[in-house]
């Protein structure tokens, strides 16, 4: 349902985009040329609140699935559907208008209060820096902090075709399989519902034709949206019940690693920044894809490698988590991709010295 409602709204969004001249606008740090709509995103809360809402209607008249009480969701819905449509709205005023980083993260942080207010916030480390159980507020002020930051990461990441949306895609995949296995048919289903709102727009998003007006981007309010999503489900999972052992022995972990890599990038760019005396908040050229694409990567290279690489630390952790200690398992992640970006540097600046070499030799040769 929510494949076929994006699939229909999204050119009718890219029609409106042109007519209306709402393009992107090109500057240095953006890799695409031409002008492309940045709306993609409007279609994704109403996709969402559209298809929950059919579904509630199905579920009153066709009788209620068995163990599932829709009554005992509705508070939780009707926070989470506040702090979307708030989100949504500043999502839209940023892309029409723009909207500066300290009002963004005024919205943003008030969303995340709604959130945790709705019950949804961290209780146990479950022995993740060797801690356990935390008091509820702490858990509640780290849990605001964690929701503005997934919110952020996924708008950081958001700079080649079909990245954001498909290291999303990812995550919602594996959130789906993850809570239908603990037999959570509602945050399954938000799950999936959000798996099937982000495909046809990663499809237009990369398959689509600047020069027939097929191509579009998720904008601010797309990504946020998503990243807002990617939370829920990520603090829902993590306050989950662990298993005694095996994959599942740590809910907290297996939810970090469906964020890894974008979160990963977020904190290594903001130290970067703050090494280098930059404000942490302003835009550059430091992420993960942007350092890719100086190696000499196209940009459906750099966002199939992206995607591999979280593919691969999902897979490395859920392997690990059977055998091994979750801070080694944490350790192992930060160690490994400290080197990725080692290696990526010396590479960058190996070929920049190269360059420099030949330009050198050509202009004495002048």
């Amino acid at each position: 349902m929510s494949m076929a409602l994006t699939s229909y709204i999204i050119p009718k969004i890219i029609v409106i985009s042109y007519k209306k001249k709402l393009f992107d606008v090109v500057d240095s740090r953006k890799v695409h040329v031409g002008s492309v709509p940045r709306l993609g995103g409007v279609a994704f809360t109403p996709t969402i609140i559209i298809t929950f809402c059919l579904m509630a209607g199905v579920h009153v008249v066709s009788g209620p699935i068995e163990g599932v009480s829709l009554l005992s969701y509705a508070p939780l819905v009707a926070l989470y559907l506040c702090s979307l449509v708030i989100l949504y709205l500043e999502g839209i005023a940023d892309d029409l208008v723009g909207v500066g980083y300290k009002p963004k993260f005024a919205v943003m942080f008030f969303v995340s209060m709604l959130v945790v207010w709705s019950g949804t916030y961290l209780h146990d480390f479950q022995g993740i820096f060797f801690l356990h159980r935390i008091l509820p507020l702490v858990g509640a002020l780290l849990s605001m902090v964690l929701i503005v930051f997934v919110i952020n990461a996924i708008n950081m990441i958001d700079g080649v075709d079909g990245l954001a949306s498909g290291v999303s895609m990812l995550a919602f995949f594996f959130f789906f399989v993850f809570f239908a296995y603990r037999r959570d048919v509602f945050f399954a289903s938000l799950a999936l519902v959000s798996l099937g709102m982000l495909i046809p727009f990663w499809v237009f998003n990369v398959f689509g034709k600047v020069e027939r007006q097929r191509k579009i981007f998720m904008g601010d309010t797309g990504a946020q949206t998503v990243g807002l999503l990617l939370s829920l489900l990520a603090m829902r999972l993590a306050m989950a019940r662990p298993d005694t052992e095996g994959w599942f022995s740590c809910p907290l972990m297996v939810a970090m690693t469906l964020l890894l890599v974008p979160c990963f990038d977020v904190v290594r760019v903001f130290c970067w920044r703050i090494r280098h005396r930059r404000n942490p908040f302003l835009p550059d050229k430091q992420h993960i894809h942007h350092k890719l694409m100086a190696v000499g990567m196209s940009g459906r290279t750099t966002m199939m490698i992206i995607i591999a690489v979280e593919a691969f630390y999902i897979l490395l952790n859920l392997s690990m988590l059977t055998v091994a200690d979750v801070n080694i398992v944490l350790l192992t992640d930060v160690v490994s991709y400290a080197v990725l970006h080692i290696v990526l540097s010396y590479i960058i600046r190996r070929k920049e010295s190269m360059t420099a070499g030949q330009s050198a030799v050509g202009s004495n040769n002048v």
